[in-house]
């Protein structure tokens, strides 16, 4: 009878152990890899919606100076406000416009992958807070350097050997453009777009 209730209480310890330890295992290198870009992407989104309100504000901005304008004859002033009245608008729905549908596309897509792995619920959301993060912070750091970075020998020497070996294509000088002509931390953020480890 004792032996049953050592058996009973092993069995109880050992299940109470391996459930959460197998319910949390960690995730794998293309779900970590998933989550980075899930944070690249939101990064985007979110650059997206501010440049769109800024650009909106600045407009908006610049068509009340001219409707300032004292010497504006009333068709004028009448075509000033139509078109206030239209950055106003847009202003409004200025987060349904933006951001562009392959950054929505792909966030969804990603979002969709890590919710279908359990990992976007629960406790095991803990495991890919860090690489989301990062994925958000790369893209910031890549954004702000951009012209730095173009603006480097690094950069000129690196255009003008694709200006070279693309021989006139456009297309051709865009690729080599885009592939080498890149800090290191774009070269990281733009391998995001390439969602073919995704199964679905």
């Amino acid at each position: 009878m004792r032996r049953w209730f050592f058996i009973t209480i092993f069995i109880w310890v050992f299940a109470i152990v391996t459930v959460p330890a197998s319910a949390q295992a960690p995730p794998t290198d293309n779900e970590l890899h998933a989550a980075y870009c899930l944070g690249n992407f939101n990064a985007r989104i979110k650059l997206n919606l501010d440049i769109c309100s800024k650009m909106l504000q600045e407009e908006i901005q610049n068509t009340n100076d001219r409707l300032k304008n004292g010497n504006l004859s009333s068709e004028e002033r009448d075509k000033w406000q139509n078109i206030l009245n239209e950055q106003q608008v847009a202003t409004k729905d200025c987060n349904e416009r933006r951001p562009p549908i392959k950054f929505q596309q792909a966030a969804d897509r990603l979002r969709s992958y890590l919710f279908s792995k359990g990992i976007l619920s629960g406790d095991n959301i803990i495991f890919i807070a860090a690489p989301m993060k990062q994925g958000e912070n790369d893209f910031n750091t890549c954004w702000q350097g951009i012209s730095a970075y173009n603006k480097s020998q690094e950069s000129i020497e690196c255009s003008r050997k694709c200006t070279a070996s693309a021989a006139g294509n456009n297309d051709n000088l865009f690729q080599c453009q885009r592939h080498d002509c890149q800090s290191d931390i774009c070269k990281k953020v733009d391998n995001c777009d390439d969602m073919s480890y995704l199964p679905y």
